[in-house]
This record gives structure tokens, sequence and C-alpha cells, in this order.
């Protein structure tokens, strides 16, 4: 069975659940984009000013219902995700960890998070596909 999800899908999903407007876009072969804008009133100006903030994941491997990705925002940002990364695991509610050989790299354990459970259950995920119009997932139904 194959099941596909695009990019415009997530960023609804996204924006359902937090409120906020994250454009998630296909950047290159296993890489997506996270795109947020940040406004920041600026007294000097009289008037926000606007930045847009960029995230990309690298899909490096799948396997055994855990998905191995690397972060990468940039030089500013990265130095941002290591000072802030000890801090913000305590919040997100999947157990995700760090994998020892990089500091942005992190095993995400499909099987912990609890909105997902019930579906591993039910399937046998064997590949997952990042394409320039959606994410391709290949599973099975369990016997």
């Amino acid at each position: 069975m194959r099941l596909s999800i695009t990019y415009q899908e997530i960023s609804n999903i996204i924006k359902k659940k937090t409120g906020r407007d994250i454009a998630i876009s296909f950047k290159e072969q296993n890489i997506i984009t996270a795109t947020y804008k940040i406004s920041v009133n600026v007294p000097l100006f009289k008037k926000p000013v606007s930045k847009d903030v960029s995230v990309n994941v690298q899909v490096l491997e799948f396997k055994d219902n855990q998905l191995i990705i690397r972060i990468d925002a940039g030089c500013a940002g990265n130095f941002a995700i290591s000072a802030i990364q000890d801090y913000l695991v305590k919040f997100i509610p999947i157990d995700i960890y760090q994998d020892a050989t990089d500091e942005r790299t992190f095993v995400v354990d499909l099987c912990r998070i609890k909105q997902l459970k019930p579906v591993l259950e039910q399937l046998d995920i064997n590949s997952l596909g990042i394409f320039p119009e959606e994410i391709k997932i290949d599973a099975a139904i369990k016997q």
C-alpha cells in the first residue's frame, strides 16, 4: 500500500495544531525545508521587521520505525539550536535522542509517538520517500 501527503497538507496540519504558518517544501533529494516568518517590532524603524527563518531537515535513514534526521539551519541557526537543544528536548512529547556522532543528527522513534502507535501496530512501514510534490510511504498491513 502506498500513502502520500503533500507539503501543503503538512503545512495545513501544523497551522491547525499550532496556529502558526510554517511552510513545508521540497528542497532536494531527501531534504525538506520548514520556513517560518518572524516579525519583531523595532521602535527605531517605527514598524515591524520581518525575516524568514528556514530549517532544512534531511532524512538520512528510515529503518525499524526509526527515522534518522539531520537538521541544518545555517551557521547562526545551528548555534541557536545547539544553545536551546537541552531546554527544548524537555518539552518535545516524543522520544528524540541525539546521535553521538553529530549534535544535529537525531533518531526519532516513531513507535513512541502516541498518535502513531496505533497505526504502527497495524502497518509495517517499508520505506519513506521525499519527492518534489509529496512524501510517500510504502507500507503493508500486518498479518
